[in-house]
């Protein structure tokens, strides 16, 4: 009796142990500029210490406030940049098993300073961009991406949530998703589409487009939207058919 009693309890110790180290948390802050006031619309990214590569990927909602959910234990810091206005970095911010809620503080942006002397452009894209209907990833030329693949950077995008386990892709909590390449409708499994998604390189990748509120030229499929991947190459497109020929005498 006492030796299933003791089994019992280093079971129950590992399974505790197990629910521990798998136990994930949310980081949150805020976004504010040089006169307090909250700038919506920021691309926010969460990085790693070790190696600065982006774990996920969000944007402030319109009190300025942003928030990254089912991050596992470890160090990270918080980057953010906005049209007009120079990037700015968070503190080292340590993900513990004891917490749940963690308040990354507040990030402020200041404007970029401007030289009259010599007038230079530079056209460069934020990664993230929240439009009318949809939000725009822009995949072309982002380090962040690079050597990934297109299910590598949905994982990391706002709203999105893959699990490689299930094969499946939810946008904003709900499932149903519709995915295109270049405009067109892939009408694939999800389990094959998953696997397709892991297979096509990030460096091949103009943008992804995440529709939420689809415009009325796209049929009322599913109920989370759209998910449109621009391909810089499309490898997938080409010519099917075939032909029979019948001879007689």
């Amino acid at each position: 009796m006492r030796l299933i009693s003791f089994l019992v309890f280093i079971i129950s110790l590992c399974f505790s142990g197990s629910i521990r180290t798998q136990a994930q948390s949310v980081v949150a802050g805020s976004m504010q500029d040089e006169k307090g006031k909250p700038i919506q619309y920021a691309s926010v990214h969460l990085l790693k210490t070790v190696d600065s590569s982006l774990v996920k990927g969000a944007m402030s909602d319109a009190a300025g406030k942003y928030s990254f959910h089912n991050i596992s234990q470890g160090k990270y810091f918080v980057s953010s940049t906005h049209t007009g206005m120079g990037q700015v970095y968070s503190k080292i911010i340590e993900v513990t098993s004891g917490e749940k809620q963690i308040n990354a503080g507040i990030l402020i942006l200041g404007t970029t300073p401007e030289q009259l002397n010599d007038v230079t452009i530079n056209g460069k894209r934020p990664m993230f961009e929240q439009q009318v209907d949809r939000m725009v990833i822009n995949v072309k030329n982002s380090i962040v991406n690079a050597g990934g693949t297109a299910l590598d950077v949905l994982e990391k995008s706002p709203g999105v949530t893959v699990n490689r386990q299930n094969n499946s892709i939810a946008v904003n909590g709900k499932n149903g998703v519709v995915v295109m390449l270049n405009g067109k409708m892939t009408y694939m499994p999800m389990d094959a589409l998953v696997q397709m998604l892991a297979g096509i390189s990030a460096g091949n990748i103009d943008k992804i487009e995440l529709i939420t509120t689809p415009p009325s030229k796209y049929d009322a499929e599913g109920n989370a939207g759209y998910i449109n991947i621009v391909l810089i190459s499309n490898p997938y497109q080409g010519l099917n058919g075939s032909y029979f020929l019948t001879a007689g005498y």
